[in-house]
């Protein structure tokens, strides 16, 4: 018992009951007194009168053995207790007093507890600087002792299912993709054991906010526009700090011409440190409203949009979608590439990765599962796509994209332009030839086709930034 006694620190007051209570409970379990102190076991009932003198001898043992136990508990309690909760006990004449005399003092009766217990843990949060671990460790110490209480007033526990459901709903938005994930698993195979472990997998694999090796969505950026920006001087306002294109003046004349559209969402966070090449992937994002591609090579039956529609990405930042197609690619299955098509697929040039999205799949009849090792589609019991779950805990799908061998020639303009715009990005023409040809054009994209006179080939390549054309050619 000493060596116990040394390990368990002594009752000092309410900040260190729980600590204290539950190594306490051990201590009483090794040397089996714990029912003993907690009253569940009792002193034997005497035998009734006239009974033979072997039912008194085997009482009169029971009796011996009891108090034994009792002592054996008390001196356990006594000893791990400071000199303030000692003379709080001190009245008490066996184990099962002092327990429940501790009880009263540093918990509730169990109706009140029931209530406090239920309060702390449906208004439970994570906190910012606690690690996922010790977050959950401490839910599940609230979900104990409910259950105990519960079991103890009305002889009912709660499910795990319902600690599993409230640890999901307080995670952070780093975790978004992975609630969809673990909603794939079936019911009858989650357990507290696995969704803690998948939760410390991922927060080792979150991106740190001050490493440059992990984004939230990796973007392509053009590190020309980042040299000396202070530096540069806009010709219509003439401050100094910014170009034309993005004067604010220019921003408040054209503010009732045209408002900024948002039409998809993609939550993808990905650990950049990959040495593969990442922009021929195909990841699985649960996160994402479409499947989306960011190369146009890839694309078929390509229809423009009327003008961009902006993506939200993971960070906030919002980046254009040009259009959509239809993308032909081969599935791996069973040790054949089997062809299939995904339709509807958004082209996002300054997407970093190509993202299958679950949502779409699953809104055309595929169920989606996962595990540890992959994940799979399937559709009337057949798999028609897999994959595999590679270092950075994301599901990395086995297929092959068929590249179109057909080219068609597509121009895409970014911003609503007028007549002196496009005057000035067809090198000055002339404006009535140009209103001519332009006036009966709905579509602003449609207008950036329209060369009404020729144009030096090397002047037009030298000045595509400029006219503001994203993309000169794609194949379709």
């Amino acid at each position: 018992m000493m060596d116990f006694k040394l390990q368990v620190d002594k009752l000092e007051s309410a900040s260190n009951w729980s600590r204290w209570k539950r190594q306490i409970q051990l201590v009483l379990r090794h040397h089996a007194v714990l029912e003993v102190a907690t009253g569940k076991k009792v002193a034997p009932m005497a035998p009734p009168a006239g009974s033979n003198a072997e039912n008194f001898k085997k009482h009169e043992e029971a009796l011996k053995a009891f108090e034994k136990e009792d002592t054996l508990a008390q001196l356990i309690l006594v000893s791990s207790m400071n000199d303030a909760n000692v003379e709080l006990t001190a009245t008490s004449k066996s184990s099962a007093e002092i327990w429940q005399k501790l009880t009263a003092v540093y918990e509730q009766s169990s109706g009140q507890r029931v209530d406090r217990l239920m309060e702390e843990f449906f208004k439970c949060a994570k906190a910012e600087t606690e690690d996922m671990a010790r977050y959950v460790a401490r839910l599940q110490k609230l979900f104990s002792d409910l259950n105990d209480e519960l079991e103890r007033l009305t002889g009912t526990q709660l499910p795990d299912l319902l600690l599993m459901s409230r640890i999901m709903s307080t995670l952070p938005q780093d975790y978004f993709e992975f609630k969809t994930v673990w909603e794939s698993v079936p019911v009858g195979e989650r357990s507290v054991n696995l969704l803690i472990e998948r939760l410390r997998l991922i927060e080792m694999r979150l991106p740190e906010k001050t490493t440059d090796s992990s984004v939230a969505l990796t973007v392509k950026t053009n590190t020309k526009e980042n040299v000396k920006k202070d530096r540069r001087k806009c010709f219509k306002c003439h401050r100094i700090g910014h170009l034309a294109k993005n004067c604010t003046m220019k921003t408040v004349r054209n503010a009732g011409q045209s408002q900024q559209s948002f039409g998809g969402e993609s939550f993808f966070c990905y650990h950049a440190e990959d040495n593969r090449n990442t922009c021929r992937m195909w990841l699985a994002d649960s996160g994402a409203s479409q499947h989306m591609t960011r190369n146009k090579e890839y694309l078929s039956d390509f229809v423009t949009f009327p003008k961009p529609v902006n993506v939200k990405v993971g960070n906030g930042d919002a980046i254009p979608a040009y259009g959509h197609g239809t993308v032909n690619f081969k599935v791996f299955i069973k040790g054949k590439w089997i062809l299939n098509r995904m339709e509807d697929v958004w082209y996002v040039p300054k997407l970093g990765l190509n993202l299958f999205s679950i949502g779409k799949a699953t809104e055309k009849g595929f169920n989606f599962t996962a595990n540890a090792a992959g994940c799979t589609f399937r559709k009337n019991g057949c798999v028609k796509l897999s994959g595999v779950r590679n270092l950075n805990g994301v599901y990395e799908l086995h297929m092959r994209v068929c590249i179109p061998e057909k080219p068609a020639y597509v121009h895409v303009s970014t911003a609503n332009a007028s007549l002196q715009l496009w005057h000035e990005r067809l090198c000055h023409q002339n404006k009535r030839e140009g209103k001519i040809d332009i006036q009966h054009i709905d579509s602003e994209n449609q207008k950036a086709d329209i060369l009404t006179k020729a144009l030096p080939k090397t002047r037009f390549q030298n000045l595509r930034r400029q006219l503001g054309i994203v993309s000169e050619h794609m194949n379709c």
